[in-house]
């Protein structure tokens, strides 16, 4: 079993602090948003605003498991 690491919580995670006080960090205004031309630039320097996902299970692996656990229930059943 995977052990889970606890990670400290700063004070200064974005998230816990003020929307104001984040965008101001940012330099971006809450209101109008970035210019199209800071938005380029952004982008340009930083790449997109993309999350990265886990690669998908193999098909092969989903159909062995499902019979995997479908034999051990049968196994299961047939001791009670």
């Amino acid at each position: 079993m995977n052990a889970v690491t606890p990670v400290a919580v700063r004070a200064t995670d974005p998230y816990r602090v003020e929307a104001r006080a984040v965008a101001d960090e940012l330099s971006t205004d809450l209101e109008r948003g970035l210019s199209a031309a800071e938005a380029a630039r952004r982008l340009a320097a930083d790449g997109p605003n993309a999350l990265l996902s886990a690669a998908p299970v193999p098909q092969w692996r989903k159909f062995h498991w499902r019979h995997t656990v479908h034999h051990m229930k049968q196994v299961r059943d047939r001791r009670t």
